[in-house]
């Protein structure tokens, strides 16, 4: 712990941490942790960001502060927008229309984990999902035919190959 007077950046709060100091000093260690637990409670309220609170209240994973102040917003200052903000946006609005992912990749250069991790809450109507569906099983029978189209080309080749290194058979060959 350290003494002094921490100030938040974008508030004009002062703490004396020495007072949390000679608190917590006096307590039982059960107690000791609700009472940080708290006035973490109390820090976030104020304005101060998970790194700020772990610091002045000497506790080493940011992770436990994170626990402590489940359920209460983080302050507007720590909130910065991220790198692909408006690639999201316009992710999420063409999933709302009813693209699919590929076709949002197409305009979107964002990895498919990235768009699943985006859109995982975008709702689609039921006439959109049986328009992919359609779509998907469309794909699936035009893959079919070509696959089954380059089978027999191989299978015709082949056969005018083994024709042309034989030759001509006459009956007594046979």
């Amino acid at each position: 712990m350290f003494s002094g007077v921490v100030r938040a950046q974008t508030f004009a709060v002062f703490i004396d941490v020495s007072v949390i100091d000679a608190v917590y000093f006096g307590l039982m260690s059960c107690e000791r942790h609700e009472r940080k637990k708290e006035k973490a409670r109390e820090l976030r309220w104020l304005g101060f960001s998970t790194p700020q609170i772990a610091k002045m209240l000497a506790v080493k994973s940011p992770r436990t502060i994170s626990d402590w102040t489940e359920g209460i917003p983080n302050p507007e200052w720590t909130k910065r927008p991220r790198a692909k903000d408006d690639l999201r946006v316009v992710a999420r609005r063409m999933r709302k229309e009813g693209r699919s992912y590929r076709e949002i990749r197409a305009e979107v250069p964002v990895s498919k984990s990235t768009l699943s991790l985006w859109l995982k809450d975008v709702p689609i109507s039921e006439e959109q999902r049986a328009l992919l569906e359609a779509r998907r099983a469309g794909a699936s029978e035009r893959r079919a035919t070509a696959l089954r189209a380059r089978r027999i080309a191989t299978v015709e080749r082949i056969r005018n190959e083994s024709a042309a290194q034989i030759g001509d058979l006459d009956n007594r060959e046979l």
